[in-house]
């Protein structure tokens, strides 16, 4: 990595940055399957989703292999979970108006995300949208960051990867993305992180003058 390499992009991920509630799967998801009355084990459920998150499946296949009925209307009952983390907007905006680019970067199920990002209204917001779904490979595969620079056109040391998996910030580490682990567990919880996120861009930023 150079001595100043300038962020033009900050590639944040979904579950647990983006939205508050992180590792969604054991958080969110079993349970609301065990509330359908899902009597699937958990590792069969966490083997489906993540299927389901590498688009070998989609949302109304997986919900039946979880033995439940795919009705219309389900996707949105189980995505109706999710909030936006404390401090998201106000960040996004700061970061708009400092002229960085915003991407997400996220292991997830298309259908779902979709939803997610409509309902929140982020497009506004996230001019990049890279979800494991819809790509076929899935954090930390070093494939799937090759694939956010060529939809970002951008060099890894110009990218900020924002992630609470510490497994995902190594991975992109090593590809020499410049990196912030989201830790909401810290002082001040995800708008300190967020806060410690514009703070990072400023420094970065001043350096380079």
């Amino acid at each position: 990595m150079s001595e100043c390499s300038k962020i033009e992009w900050v590639v944040l991920d979904a579950m647990g940055v983006i939205y508050s509630i992180g590792r969604d799967v054991e958080n969110l998801l079993i349970p609301f399957l065990r509330e359908r009355g899902c009597e699937a084990p958990d590792d069969h459920i966490q083997r489906d989703y993540k299927a389901c998150s590498l688009g070998h499946m989609n949302s109304d296949d997986f919900w039946m292999a979880c033995g439940m009925e795919a009705y219309d209307g389900l996707d949105c009952e189980y995505t109706f979970q999710h909030n936006l983390s404390a401090g998201l907007l106000p960040t996004l905006a700061a970061l708009r108006e400092r002229g960085v680019h915003i991407a997400c970067l996220s292991n997830d199920v298309s259908e779902w995300a979709r939803l997610l990002r409509r309902r929140f209204r982020l497009d506004r917001w996230v001019e990049k949208w890279i979800i494991s779904a819809d790509v076929g490979l899935r954090k930390p595969n070093s494939l799937i960051y090759a694939r956010l620079l060529g939809e970002l056109e951008s060099k890894a040391e110009n990218c900020l990867i924002v992630d609470d998996n510490l497994r995902n910030i190594e991975a992109a580490a090593k590809l020499d993305f410049q990196t912030m682990h989201f830790n909401r567990e810290a002082d001040g919880g995800a708008v300190g992180q967020f806060n410690k996120l514009l703070e990072m861009a400023d420094l970065i930023e001043t350096s380079c003058r």
